[in-house]
């Protein structure tokens, strides 16, 4: 029986402000006292109309929430900023997950651009596929929706064509357009929807080195190198109503990130052997 977590008596931080940290507000807000979020690049701004602050040493009896790191690394944020282990609370994925409702809801809305976008893929020939979680999702035959974003990395010409594309306006609305070098997000509202997480689609670029396949992540600071035997060729499966491009080798490849446990859903988030 899942064990309730209390959190009436004290005010409580939320460490972060990206999408778990988001879903941690959306699932407690109502039931405690959030004063404020602490994080360190995002410091200085604002989140559901709560200030992001950087890290402090003194919490005084607040308490802080965690969710979406690998217990290592909350280890290590503890340490560092030289908080006791009884003012910090590590959740897990049931503790902030999306009721049903939700969940299909933002569903509907990712398939609805995924669509879309593969569509214009496939007919233009892009040289493309899947990745990370949204492999994932495919394979234990999940929602998009459960996962933060749906993950497309493309060719690093295909990518410049599309980019050039999304910037004369003839795919999507740029509303929902971010364009960096060597990414572009797709996003459905803004981050502080009170509902849900907005869905996002990041198509990242990549491209063959040698014998290495360079998937960027993020920014160009951010890539992982890949050997090119476990992303040699691509296939098309049918998922959801789409056809959609995935790897050839795809449980060695996945085998490769996630171990060789891909297939099953972890109760907390694990290192992968990659950088993503």
């Amino acid at each position: 029986m899942k064990k309730e977590i209390n959190l009436r008596k004290s005010s409580y931080i939320i460490y972060g402000a990206g999408y778990h940290a988001r879903n941690i507000y959306r699932a407690f807000y109502k039931k405690k006292k959030i004063i404020y979020f602490f994080d360190i690049a995002k410091f200085g701004k604002k989140i559901f109309n709560k200030k992001i602050l950087y890290p402090q040493k003194k919490i005084f009896n607040n308490k802080i929430l965690f969710a979406g790191l690998s217990g290592k690394k909350v280890k290590l944020i503890i340490k560092k900023f030289n908080w006791q282990n009884k003012n910090v609370i590590v959740l897990t994925k049931k503790d902030i997950q999306l009721s049903k409702e939700k969940l299909l809801a933002r569903e509907a809305k990712t398939l609805g651009l995924l669509k879309k976008i593969t569509r214009y893929f496939n007919i233009s020939n892009f040289n493309y596929f899947l990745n990370f979680s949204s492999l994932l999702a495919y394979i234990r035959k999940d929602h998009f929706s459960f996962y933060s974003d749906v993950d497309i990395s493309l060719d690093e010409n295909d990518f410049k064509i599309f980019k050039k594309q999304l910037l004369l306006k003839k795919i999507v609305n740029d509303k929902f357009v971010i364009i960096k070098r060597k990414k572009i997000s797709l996003i459905i509202g803004k981050n502080d929807n009170i509902s849900f997480e907005p869905p996002n689609i990041d198509i990242s670029m990549f491209k063959i080195k040698g014998k290495k396949i360079i998937l960027f992540r993020q920014n160009i600071n951010k890539t992982s190198n890949i050997d090119f035997k476990y992303l040699q060729g691509f296939k098309k499966i049918n998922y959801k109503g789409m056809k959609l491009s995935v790897p050839q080798n795809l449980n060695s490849y996945l085998t490769k990130i996630y171990g060789k446990n891909f297939k099953k859903k972890p109760l907390n988030w694990n290192k992968t052997n990659i950088k993503i």
